[in-house]
C-alpha cells in the first residue's frame, strides 16, 4: 500500500455516502419509495451490508460515519490507515 498516496492505497477503501435528511441518497430513497411501481408492489426487498441489530465490537454501526486514524511509527511516519 501506499500510504502517502491516497488514490494509490489499495484495496479497502470504501465511500460511505452522506445519508443524512436531504442528502442525495436520502432524497433518491424517497423517491423511489414515492414511486408507483413501490407503493403497488405485492413484496418489499431490503437488503443491508450489515444487519440493523447488534453487530459486535469489531464493526461500526451501521450507516456511521468512519473516522480516519493513521496510525506513526516513533519517527512520526505513516505506517498504517484504519477507519474505526
Amino acid at each position: 500500500a501506499h500510504l502517502t498516496d491516497p488514490l494509490t492505497q489499495g484495496h479497502g477503501e470504501f465511500v460511505f455516502d452522506d445519508l443524512s435528511v436531504g442528502s442525495q441518497q436520502y432524497e433518491w430513497l424517497r423517491q423511489e419509495l414515492e414511486t408507483p411501481a413501490f407503493r403497488t408492489a405485492e413484496d418489499t426487498v431490503v437488503m443491508l451490508h450489515e444487519g440493523p441489530h447488534s453487530i459486535g465490537e469489531n464493526a461500526m454501526p451501521p450507516f456511521a460515519h468512519p473516522q480516519r486514524t493513521d496510525e506513526v511509527d516513533d519517527y512520526g511516519d505513516l505506517v498504517g490507515i484504519r477507519y474505526d
